[in-house]
């Protein structure tokens, strides 16, 4: 592996773990709305995680003096599993971008029927992930996502502006 290669690879993480109680529907809900505003992704059933930056760290901070979660710092020193987990975080990211394509594909079939206002609703939704995966690219730096998120960004304002009410 070269040089350039190896400073690529991603070695530390933010951690954020929590105990919600499965009865505690609502509080569960916030937190896993932030926890994905925040731009982490799930890595097992209670711990989120997301690339170290010190943007990352601050966020996953506000998450934990929300209470209920724990945040760490975690250094991976074995390279193939830091490999391993940032193919899964690359995996969750791209699964979000093909999820926010799909409803943009959704709400100009809405728009093409007639359903302005359920598509000016999708476009809302929509715009907070698109924010979300902003906070993504921010914080991760991978080259394909910035023009990728520049895309995508051009399709909602698409959207969003023939659906807006006039």
């Amino acid at each position: 592996m070269t040089e350039a290669a190896v400073k690529e690879i991603v070695q530390d993480f933010v951690l954020i773990t929590y105990d919600i109680p499965q009865k505690a529907a609502t509080l569960r809900r916030h937190f896993l709305k932030a926890a994905h505003e925040a731009g982490a992704v799930c890595h097992t059933a209670s711990v989120y995680l997301m690339p170290y930056s010190d943007k990352a760290q601050a966020l996953a901070n506000e998450l934990e003096s929300a209470g209920h979660a724990v945040v760490w710092r975690a250094h991976q020193p074995d390279q193939e599993k830091a490999i391993q987990i940032m193919a899964k975080y690359e995996t969750a990211v791209k699964i979000r971008c093909q999820l926010i394509e799909q409803r943009l594909a959704l709400a100009n079939e809405h728009i093409a029927a007639g359903r302005l206002k359920l598509a000016q609703n999708m476009g809302l939704k929509t715009g907070k992930l698109l924010h979300q995966l902003a906070h993504i690219s921010e914080n991760w730096g991978a080259p394909w996502l910035p023009p990728l998120l520049e895309k995508l960004v051009v399709q909602w304002k698409g959207v969003y502006e023939y659906s807006k009410p006039e």
